[in-house]
């Protein structure tokens, strides 16, 4: 089991124990589970209702009043709307009477973004420590995952080397590093004292391609001087030469 299948089931755990916890029965805040999280820039509504108490009951954050236009009543329930929430708006908002009170925290936010995260990726054979990026921006704690064809790269993979979790780096390329590389980023939205509520989970693919090494002028070696052998394992020798020596004796002799 894998962290991020661990820290979904804690998540679950948490939400569960906020939804049964109990509450004293005459004001009622929704949604259930007494936390909801929202992105930077999204829309956040909370309403609160009551069923005992001569008092209608009003929003607050972290002891203040919330203000008309953020908090509006009608007959039975008490609005809190805030439009594009920011980092901010982050805090626990809680609405009472004189009969009892309930309350919602809200966990901001922001989703991690890919920076000039290339969909392909070109590796030479015999290349050492190239590495593929994935470059994740977020203000939120993040932690990442890499797979090569669906399967996890771990920490211990002597062929790959995870740095920081943005960078996978490849020790010695071969025609094996073939593949699509997928990139998981995990957001994780804690609390105060530090319990994970949520997280979000944003996946990339790369697409890696293998290629050789290229043949060029500046990668052969020297010509080497030509050397003559008494043996046949020379691509020349100096057989030619000694019957022209040879020769040029004869004649000499014939001629005296």
């Amino acid at each position: 089991m894998n962290y991020s299948t661990i820290m979904k089931a804690l998540s679950l755990i948490l939400f569960a124990v906020f939804v049964l916890q109990d509450t004293d029965g005459s004001v009622h805040v929704t949604p259930v589970g007494n936390f909801a999280t929202r992105k930077v820039g999204e829309d956040f509504k909370a309403f609160c209702g009551f069923t005992d108490g001569t008092q209608r009951p009003k929003w607050q954050y972290d002891g203040e009043d919330i203000p008309e236009g953020v908090a509006n009543s009608n007959l039975t329930l008490v609005q809190l709307e805030i439009t594009s929430v920011q980092f901010g708006n982050q805090g626990n908002y809680s609405c009472s009477n004189d009969d009892g009170n309930d309350f919602i925290h809200l966990y901001v936010y922001q989703e991690p973004e890919f920076n000039g995260l290339r969909t392909n990726q070109t590796l030479t054979v015999g290349g050492q420590n190239e590495r593929i990026a994935c470059q994740v921006t977020s203000v939120n704690e993040t932690k990442y995952e890499w797979r090569k064809n669906k399967n996890v790269i771990s920490e211990s993979n002597d062929k790959f080397r995870i740095q920081k979790g943005e960078y996978l780096e490849i020790k010695e390329v071969d025609e094996s590093d073939r593949g699509v590389y997928e990139c998981v980023a995990d957001v994780y939205i804690r609390n105060s004292n530090q319990v994970t509520v949520d997280f979000k989970t944003r996946r990339r693919n790369i697409q890696v391609n293998v290629v050789g090494v290229p043949v060029t002028s500046g990668t052969m070696k020297p010509t080497e001087p030509m050397k003559y052998t008494e043996d046949n394992s020379g691509a020349q020798d100096c057989r030619p030469f000694k019957v022209i020596l040879l020769s040029a004796i004869v004649g000499l002799i014939v001629a005296l």
